[in-house]
């Protein structure tokens, strides 16, 4: 809010949209104060302006309260504020349409492998890394009674370092995913997070459990991957897709041996 030399009050409101100066809104030239001659007679003279041009001109102008300017100001400042959100909403929603084309993308890849081997599991950790962009990505499974280690993504691999994690079943990392059901969790516990034993800083730590049949197959590990819902909700179906693709690819495995056992019965 300013004055002009004359004492007509302004105002300028700037709208900000994603950080960013998008426009400025600006009101004003009212009053909110009666006019004294005396000093508009002192300023006109100051800058050789006609004193009763002025005065035949203040009927052209509004005369507000300082409460009902304010009022102006903070309507456009919601207004703003709405546009900001509106603008927000659509961004994430477009980010979250083109996320889940990536993965959707990734997963019918996914599920044209025949074999669920190490080529598939590479597929899945490019489909997480690219579709979320994050860059540190493992995958561990159930091996007996341990999760393990099945394979690596990250800035790291190339230099031959694997996570190399090894955990129990009855261990409180896998205890808690697996009381989670099939929601992602968030790990910033550093007790919970120095059980994994892996080889380099890790401050948050979002893990996907992978189900095949009702229970814990596996888990996607997320390293210092940023939360934002949107991407959890993907996550989750991420991780789902996987557990049924899994649950896919043994079910047809099944069906080819029992069709060739058909086959080698017709035979005999």
């Amino acid at each position: 809010r300013f004055n002009c030399y004359m004492g007509i009050e302004c105002f300028a409101v700037p709208v900000n949209i994603s950080k960013h100066e998008r426009g400025v809104v600006l009101g004003g030239k009212v009053l909110t104060d009666i006019p004294y001659s005396e000093l508009y007679s002192e300023k006109c003279k100051q800058f050789g302006i006609d004193i009763q041009e002025v005065l035949n001109s203040l009927h052209e102008l509004k005369f507000m309260k300082e409460k009902s300017i304010q009022a102006y100001i903070n309507i456009i400042h919601n207004f703003a504020g709405k546009a900001v959100l509106m603008e927000t909403n659509l961004s994430d929603y477009d980010e979250k349409e083109k996320q889940l084309k990536k993965l959707l993308k990734g997963i019918m890849e996914l599920n044209s492998f025949d074999e669920i081997n190490e080529t598939f599991f590479l597929s899945l950790l490019k489909t997480a890394s690219q579709s979320f962009s994050v860059k540190d990505v493992s995958l561990i499974s159930k091996s007996q009674d341990t999760y393990n280690s099945v394979f690596d993504i990250r800035d790291y691999i190339d230099a031959g370092i694997s996570s190399g994690i090894s955990l129990k079943s009855d261990s409180a990392f896998v205890k808690k995913v697996i009381d989670s059901g099939k929601e992602p969790l968030i790990f910033e516990d550093t007790v919970l997070i120095g059980e994994l034993g892996i080889k380099w800083g890790a401050e948050r730590i979002t893990i996907a459990p992978i189900c095949k049949r009702g229970e814990l197959w596996g888990m996607l590990l997320f390293f210092n991957f940023p939360q934002e819902i949107a991407s959890m909700e993907n996550i989750r179906f991420f991780a789902e897709s996987i557990g049924k693709c899994i649950e896919t690819n043994e079910m047809n495995k099944q069906i080819k041996l029992f069709n060739r056992s058909k086959i080698g019965r017709a035979h005999v």
